[in-house]
């Protein structure tokens, strides 16, 4: 590891990355490797030739833009912030979501629509659509802030706020933006869904800056893109990940997309009326300071500073991660269970979900091995987001937008027990998914919330998480999302639905499965994405156990 006198970091505070979890061995000779506690992200300095993603859209001719007013005829919700005198209005974010890093979720869903299709009716009706969805949800109209009396992150929404739709049209485009005919053939590939061209550049930066006070201009809650290709259109959404999470954003697009089948059909929108606020999961009292205290060590992937981070430095460049989309055929992923539930004793239940993540922990590991050199007797882990929203003990409306997501760290198994004999150690890893996806019950929601509740500074909040060259298994359940049966706005159901460009180091996320869109098979079975740094990635696309269960789509995109 490099010391503070290297002049390429100088005047650079550098902390132990052995407090922050992460790999202390050399990983190459050639490769110089900082780790910074950041606000938002874990930073990562390298001296090794990168580039960075998105650089070949932002250097193409830029598509023209149109950018729409948007400004709810009628807010009738009673989720309302806190009136100032001088207009603004004050909405509080949820002690869960100041857990999370300041970052946008991005999310694409991809249509067929004919050429021939009357694209301003159909701006016109999207329009109308999401006027009143963002009257359901006011706050995504607002910009993020810190409110420095009460040490948290708040939401500031002027009198008389409105939002922007950008429109493009890219039918003309197809060496930037492919065609759907393209898309379809590829199976939506992540890296040709890029966010210079798919999201708006108010909320297209990896990062989230927080204004520094309620004075300062502040980035937006939401953003929000339709963008026309040849044959079909995309439309493309981007919300802070502090206010609402995946689940979430897919909640707040089926609402987008009933309010704009309304206005193209006249009928009237099927939703539930009951529309939770986006903090609801807030701790309804605070905890002693002793119940504080002994929460700590309970939620370890959580965690507080009491200070802003360093600045980045000047030549910063993101490691590139590559990521690729795989497909797990549904006889495959009957076979991967019962191999994860061998021996399990009666009583104890192991999912589909389980179990690709216990292949993808071995595969990751094997792949990442020839060059992080950990050996067997080191910890790995399994870190996974779990939806709070169906373990919270009470019922929570689907029209429910906000942030909800326990990230439990499993037990310890060593790198030996994960990579030993397949028949033992698909078991034990499912085994220890399930676990600590057990781990996620009301009390421990509840826990959770008061953790955040009473912290010392709420403001530079980050996820205690080895983001880059790390050996522990990250994994994400997006499954039980809904896009290909409720993401109807008025000209069908989306074939594709995507995080645009995603870019993750050891993360698994476990899509909605395509098995309902036209021309899928019977053995359609469920689509993960598989991110890893791109020096890694060739181990990783030749894994034999791996490539057992799934082959990977888009291949030649």
């Amino acid at each position: 590891m490099a010391d503070s006198t290297d002049s390429w970091v100088s005047g650079l505070p550098i902390q132990n990355p052995t407090s922050l979890g992460f790999v202390t061995k050399p990983i190459d000779e050639t490769i110089k490797l900082i780790y910074l506690a950041g606000i938002h992200n874990i930073q990562v300095f390298t001296t090794k030739p990168t580039r960075i993603l998105g650089t070949q859209a932002d250097m193409a001719t830029s598509i023209p833009t149109k950018n729409l007013c948007v400004k709810p005829q009628n807010v009738a919700t009673s989720n309302r912030g806190q009136k100032k005198a001088n207009g603004d209005e004050i909405f509080q974010m949820s002690d869960t979501g100041h857990q999370i890093n300041s970052v946008w979720i991005w999310l694409v869903d991809v249509f067929e629509l004919p050429d021939t299709a009357d694209r301003e009716q159909v701006t016109a009706n999207l329009v109308k659509g999401l006027e009143r969805a963002l009257g359901d949800h006011p706050e995504l109209m607002g910009t993020m802030h810190c409110d420095n009396e009460t040490k948290r992150i708040v939401i500031k929404l002027p009198e008389g706020g409105s939002a922007a739709l950008h429109v493009k049209d890219a039918t003309a485009a197809e060496d930037q933006i492919p065609s759907f005919a393209w898309y379809d053939e590829h199976d939506y590939p992540v890296h040709r869904l890029e966010r210079a061209h798919l999201i708006p550049a108010e909320a297209s930066t990896l990062l989230m800056q927080v204004a520094a006070d309620l004075d300062t201009p502040g980035p937006v809650v939401a953003a929000f893109q339709v963008t026309f290709i040849k044959g079909g259109v995309i439309i493309s959404i981007a919300i802070s990940h502090q206010v609402s999470d995946g689940f979430g954003v897919d909640a707040f697009m089926t609402t987008w997309a009933a309010y704009s089948k309304a206005a193209t059909t006249g009928e009237e929108a099927r939703l539930d009326a009951n529309i939770p606020p986006h903090n609801l999961f807030t701790a309804t009292t605070k905890p002693t300071p002793d119940e504080w205290e002994a929460l700590r060590g309970k939620y370890p992937t959580m965690k507080y500073n009491t200070a802003p981070p360093p600045l980045l430095h000047a030549d910063f460049v993101l490691p590139v991660v590559k990521t690729r989309v795989f497909h797990f055929p549904r006889s495959k992923l009957v076979a991967l269970k019962a191999e994860c539930s061998a021996g399990l004793p009666a009583g104890e239940f192991i999912s589909t979900y389980d179990s690709v993540a216990a292949l993808w922990w071995r595969a990751m590991l094997r792949a990442k091995r020839p060059l992080l050199k950990f050996d067997d007797s080191q910890p790995t882990h399994a870190i996974l987001a779990v939806n709070m929203r169906k373990r919270a003990g009470k019922p929570i409306s689907s029209r429910y937008i906000g942030c909800s997501v326990g990230i439990p760290h499993s037990d310890d198994v060593t790198v030996g027990q994960a990579l030993g004999p397949r028949a033992e150690a698909l078991p034990l890893l499912a085994r220890t998914i399930r676990g600590a996806t057990n781990q996620v019950t009301p009390e421990y929601i509840d826990g959770q919330m008061k953790w955040a509740a009473v912290g010392p500074d709420l403001r530079y909040n980050e996820l205690n998480m080895p983001w880059f060259f790390g050996q522990d298994c990250m994994s994400f359940g997006w499954r039980d999302m809904n896009p290909y049966t409720s993401h109807d706005f008025g000209f069908g159901l989306p074939s594709g639905f995507r995080w645009p460009e995603m870019g993750f180091d050891n993360f698994l996320f476990v899509l909605p499965s395509r098995a309902s869109v036209r021309g899928k098979g019977p053995d359609e079975g469920l689509e993960v994405t598989l991110g890893m740094e791109e020096s890694y990635f060739p181990h990783l696309e030749k894994d034999e156990e791996l490539l057992a269960f799934c082959e990977q789509r888009g291949l030649g995109s």
